[in-house]
């Protein structure tokens, strides 16, 4: 990823945003940031996001979110979450009390929330929809909201590297509501856990926590895919979510897909990408995207496992590509060990 910008959120001091995919930038019809907290980001003011959904994933630390008008939806977020927010819902997400904080001119090392988040256009995302190709209305939507929530800010100092190393070890020393907080949740008829807001669309604010997702092994290869959101079980949106992870020595077959952008980001271990002739070194904090109808692959050439993050946008069958491979249950105790410090010895 290499050293990254970071941004100050306009009237919350000790909020950060440091902007990974943007969208003209990269020609890409998503936006994707790491956003970092200290406990002085507090405000409990709410906002909406339009014409997007937004996508969470969390690295470090623990959040309270507050959805809807009334906050008829409130949940407890720790490392290793996935939460997906639909369009237009008013919410705050907000760190845990902490002394930690964002210094001025530098990004202290240390913080009490880290997230990835991606705002996922509604014109992509929407299954209705997913007989066109709106990929220049996509790009649009996502540099909006990139240029109204990322960009305004003051500049801060760089998020260095090693610091994004530093994130990503921390989840293993102190891991949140993943393993550690017990709730009362609620279930949709598909099984996943969603929180139904008064909207006439009837879509869902959905949570998966890491040690609970269904993992799949896909077709013919050892890789491994735990499946936090999909239209298969999330028939609102036409996106696939979840955490990859590739054994050591496994190959993938260069490959391409027709209409999805497949997004990678290396969670812990090492590996090789392959794009169109061309290779490149995998590492902790590493950002690949695939474009449609471009070869590609990851192998992982080394004694330990490669764990990385992995979004398709739109769809474009994978889901149902994954679910065709062999059920083996969830993330057993050596992956959530390394991801989120849960279930270790």
């Amino acid at each position: 990823m290499g050293d990254v910008q970071m941004v100050r959120d306009r009237g919350r001091e000790a909020r950060a945003v440091a902007p990974l995919l943007v969208p003209k930038q990269d020609q890409l019809p998503f936006a994707l940031g790491l956003e970092i907290c200290g406990a002085g980001a507090r405000s409990n003011a709410k906002r909406r996001v339009s014409g997007a959904w937004t996508l969470h994933y969390v690295l470090e630390g623990c959040a309270e979110l507050k959805a809807g008008e009334e906050d008829e939806v409130e949940l407890h977020l720790g490392a290793g979450d996935g939460l997906i927010i639909p369009p237009d819902v008013l919410r705050s997400l907000e760190p845990c009390q902490s002394s930690t904080h964002v210094k001025e001119g530098q990004v202290d090392v240390e913080w009490e929330f880290a997230s990835l988040v991606a705002y996922l256009p509604d014109c992509l995302v929407d299954p209705h929809l997913a007989h066109k190709r709106r990929t220049s209305e996509a790009l649009r939507v996502a540099q909006a909201l990139v240029d109204e929530e990322w960009t305004r800010g003051d500049e801060l100092g760089t998020l260095r590297q090693d610091q994004v190393v530093e994130m990503l070890e921390g989840a293993k020393r102190r891991h949140g509501s993943s393993s550690s907080v017990e709730e009362e949740e609620e279930s949709t008829e598909d099984g996943s856990e969603g929180w139904e807001l008064d909207r006439t669309d009837g879509e869902l604010v959905s949570l998966r926590k890491l040690k609970d997702v269904d993992t799949y092994q896909l077709p013919n290869q050892t890789n491994r895919l735990a499946l936090m959101f999909d239209p298969v079980r999330n028939q609102q949106i036409n996106a696939t979510f979840g955490v990859e992870v590739f054994e050591p020595g496994h190959i993938t077959p260069l490959h391409v897909h027709e209409d999805g952008y497949e997004l990678f980001f290396v969670l812990s271990g090492s590996g090789v990408g392959h794009f169109e002739g061309q290779s490149f070194d995998l590492e902790p904090g590493s950002l690949a995207v695939f474009p449609p109808k471009t070869w590609h692959g990851i192998d992982n050439l080394n004694v330990e496992r490669l764990y990385c993050l992995e979004l398709m946008l739109p769809n474009d069958m994978f889901a149902e590509l994954v679910r065709s491979g062999k059920p083996v249950g969830v993330l057993d105790d050596d992956d959530l060990c390394t991801l989120i410090n849960f279930g270790c010895g």
